[in-house]
Order: structure tokens, then sequence, then C-alpha cells
């Protein structure tokens, strides 16, 4: 198997069919080279020295030993970018972490870009069409800069938007405050972090007279007044 140092490889992450590398991954990957083991080889083009399946394992050596760390690499020839990204998808959906429905709606936006019809795009991630179109309806919406691969938690505005388009109206694109929101989300459905937050109430867990706790609990407050002010003038 050749090896090639990580100064000379190409991370694309036009072409990462995740939304970002997996740091919990890159330690545990860490952890088992500093025991000694080792690990499967990562995948490139041998042209452009693009880095297609293998970005934690990657990053996991250049963490440890540095950029001039040698990895072992399998060199494929790819004949178009759009051929490349659907053997990323391809290899990240049959092993390691697997694309989770957020990584999967940004494969959807790549995957229109790069005019990948959908029923390729559904081979791809191991999924039917149906599926896929459901996908995209959910977990995909106009943000300030274009399409963006929503969470769960703001999969309803994602839907919203969605059905305006099919009814011929202009779909409201979410604002930079959404954008940051969807950033930080868990993505739990937004009534569940609701409920786990009144759990944290009633069951005394928040503690009393903490400084961090207090002004915490004050912004909750005041955003939940100004919420339900919103919705008295709605009803």
């Amino acid at each position: 198997m050749p090896k090639v140092k990580i100064a000379e490889l190409i991370f694309n992450f036009q072409l990462y069919p995740r939304n970002h590398i997996e740091d919990f991954n890159v330690q545990s990957i860490a952890r088992s080279l500093e025991a000694g083991f080792t690990i499967p080889p990562i995948i490139a083009d041998r042209k452009t020295k693009q880095i297609v399946d293998g970005f934690n394992r990657t990053t996991a050596v250049r963490k440890l030993y540095g950029d001039f760390a040698e990895i072992d690499v399998e060199w494929r020839d790819y004949k178009s970018e759009k051929a490349m990204f659907e053997d990323a998808m391809l290899t990240n959906t049959a092993h390691g972490v697997r694309l989770n429905s957020h990584d999967m709606a940004r494969c959807a936006i790549i995957a229109k870009q790069l005019h990948i019809d959908n029923k390729r795009l559904a081979e791809c991630l191991h999924a039917k069409p149906e599926w896929v179109d459901k996908l995209r309806k959910r977990k995909v919406a106009e943000g300030p800069e274009g399409p963006m691969a929503v969470k769960g938690t703001l999969a309803h505005l994602a839907k919203a938007q969605n059905n305006a388009i099919e009814a011929g109206r202009d779909p409201k694109p979410f604002t930079q405050k959404q954008v940051k929101a969807n950033e930080e989300s868990s993505g739990m459905n937004w009534w569940f972090i609701l409920d786990k937050a009144i759990s944290l109430f009633e069951g005394g867990i928040v503690p009393i007279g903490h400084e961090k706790a207090i002004d915490r609990v004050k912004h909750i407050a005041e955003l939940a007044k100004a919420w339900i002010e919103k919705a008295e003038r709605a009803a």
C-alpha cells in the first residue's frame, strides 16, 4: 500500500459529504493509533490528491504526528468531481460513522450542484428515491446565502418553506439568527428541548444563586415573555 505525506493531500470540503469533521471520531482514531493499532488506508484521487474517504483518519494522524507524517492511501482515478462525490457518499454510507440525515441533506445540496439525479443520489445514500424526496422537503431550506442543510430542530421551518414553494408562493429565507440557531442546535425536536428545560426546573437541577444560571434564566424569561405576547396577538 503506497504512503503519502499528509501535506501533499487536499481537503476539499466542497466535496465532503458531512457537515463537519467528527471530533469524537478523530479522538477515537488518535487513541487507537497511540495504542499501536493500524487504520485502513484512505481513498484519494490520484491526479488531484483530493481526499475522497478518510477525512477523520487523516485529521487524526496529522493531529498526532504533523503535516509531514505519512498515511496509507488507496489511489483511485476519477473522471470528474461528480464521480468523486458519488464515491465519497458511497464510502461514507458503507462504513465508519454513518451519515446522519443532516449530512444527507448536505449531500442532496451538493448533488444538485453537480447534476447528480435523484435516483443516483438515493443509490449513493443507500435509500429509496421517495425517502430522498422527503429528506429534501424536511432538511433542505433556503438561507441568506443559498440552500442550507437543516437540523431536525428547525425542520418545521424548512417544511414551511417547501410548502410555500409548492403552493406557488415565495419562500421566506432563514434569517442569520436562524442560521446560527441551526448551527448550534443539537438536532432534537424543538418541543423535546423545551420539555428538557422544563425538567431541569421542575427537578431543581438549575442551581440557585449561580451567576451563569441567573443570567441565562433571566434571558429565557425575557424571550418567553416576548413570545407569549406575540402568540396572544396572533390568536
